[in-house]
């Protein structure tokens, strides 16, 4: 199973963006790098865990790995947006009377984004690029330990 975070990342980064140029900060997203600090540590040791936690109830370990994968994705997002919407509507309109419809409606048009995001293309670039790493280390690792038994049968024929 990949790692939360290394979805998540990605897919906060586009949101964060959006939410600026939404509403008119084009040049503001240089100055918020403690935004993503925030939401990328509440990504690693909250939203993780909490997803996890939420998707095994309604999956059992033992249902089919895709399944699994999408409970935790689901979930992953319902978190983080909420996470990211507390942090954008913060920025963008301070803790006013309007806080909780900001937040609301920012909360629904960050989801609709998020997660087709996650579904479509984040989650499965993320899955190939973890494939392609592990599975190619390990592919090289089998064919070293093939050619090393291929040299120690040669050896002991000749």
């Amino acid at each position: 199973m990949l790692p939360v975070h290394c979805q998540t990342d990605g897919r906060v980064c586009c949101l964060f963006l959006l939410e600026r140029i939404k509403h008119g900060y084009y040049n503001e997203h240089k100055n918020m790098w403690i935004e993503y600090i925030i939401i990328g540590l509440l990504a690693y040791f909250v939203s993780g865990h909490l997803a996890k936690m939420c998707a095994f109830r309604v999956v059992q370990p033992g249902d089919r790995p895709i399944f699994i994968i999408f409970a935790i994705q689901t979930f992953t997002v319902i978190w983080q947006v909420a996470f990211a919407s507390v942090i954008s509507v913060f920025h963008g309109h301070g803790f006013t009377a309007n806080f909780i419809p900001d937040y609301l409606t920012t909360y629904c048009k960050n989801f609709i984004l998020a997660f087709p995001l996650q579904l479509i293309f984040v989650g499965p670039l993320a899955r190939f690029i973890f494939r392609m790493l592990f599975i190619s280390r390990k592919k090289e690792k089998n064919m070293a330990e093939i050619q090393n038994d291929d040299e120690q049968i040669l050896d002991e024929v000749m």
